[in-house]
C-alpha cells in the first residue's frame, strides 16, 4: 500500500468524528438527533427538536413507553456548554421541563422484585455502592451532589443522604425512616407523597 493510502485510512476515523461533531453543533444538530433517536430507540418518540448543541436545545413532544412505564414531556429546554462534551462531565447552564408526567401502567416485572429484594436484604452494601458513585462524581469535579428516588428508590435516597453529606435529597414516596433522632439532615429535602 502507498503511504498516502495508509495515512488516509488512519486519519479517516478522525475526520468522521470531526464531521459528526460539526454536524451536532450546527443548526442541523437537533433534527439529526431527533431522527436518530426516533429510529434507534424504538419506544421513544420526539415530535421536534429545535436548536443545536452549540447553543440551546428545545425538545417538544417527547414520549416513551415500555411494558411498565409511560413517560411524556411537553417541552424540555436545555442550554448545554458544548465544550464539556470532550470531558467526562455534564455542563448544564439551564434546564427546564414543562408538562411532564410519569405513569406506571403495569406492575413491576419479576426481575425488578428480585433485584430490589437483594438490595433490601443488604442495604449496607447498596449504600456503599451509592457512596462509591458519589465519590466518582466528586473526583470528576461535580460541583453538587444530590440523591433522588421513587418508591423503594425514595427509601434508598433518604438512607444515602443520612449517611453522606449531600447538597439535596428528593424522595418520591417510599418506606421511609421516621425516627426523629436519625433524621438529622443539614441539606434541603423535597418529599413528594400522594394519597
Amino acid at each position: 500500500m502507498k503511504k498516502r493510502t495508509i495515512s488516509a485510512l488512519l486519519l479517516s476515523p478522525i475526520f468522521i468524528v470531526v464531521a459528526l461533531y460539526a454536524l451536532l453543533i450546527s443548526p442541523l444538530g437537533g433534527p439529526t438527533v431527533k431522527v436518530l433517536a426516533n429510529t434507534f430507540v424504538k419506544p421513544l418518540h420526539i415530535e421536534r427538536i429545535d436548536g443545536s448543541f452549540a447553543d440551546a436545545l428545545e425538545i417538544t413532544g417527547l414520549s416513551w413507553k415500555d411494558a411498565q412505564w409511560q413517560v411524556s414531556v411537553g417541552t424540555i429546554y436545555a442550554d448545554l456548554t458544548w465544550r464539556c462534551f470532550f470531558e467526562p462531565r455534564v455542563c448544564v447552564n439551564e434546564l427546564s421541563v414543562d408538562d411532564a408526567s410519569i405513569k406506571q401502567v403495569a406492575e413491576a416485572p419479576e426481575d425488578a422484585r428480585k433485584y430490589a429484594s437483594a438490595v433490601r436484604n443488604n442495604v449496607e452494601e447498596a449504600i456503599l455502592h451509592m457512596k462509591a458513585a458519589g465519590e466518582f462524581l466528586k473526583e470528576k469535579e461535580a460541583s453538587k451532589l444530590a440523591s433522588m428516588g421513587w418508591c423503594f428508590g425514595g427509601q434508598m435516597s433518604l438512607q444515602y443522604s443520612l449517611q453522606e453529606e449531600l447538597d439535596a435529597t428528593v424522595i418520591y414516596y417510599g418506606n421511609l425512616e421516621t425516627d426523629p433522632e436519625k433524621l438529622n439532615l443539614d441539606s434541603p429535602v423535597l418529599g413528594v407523597f400522594g394519597e
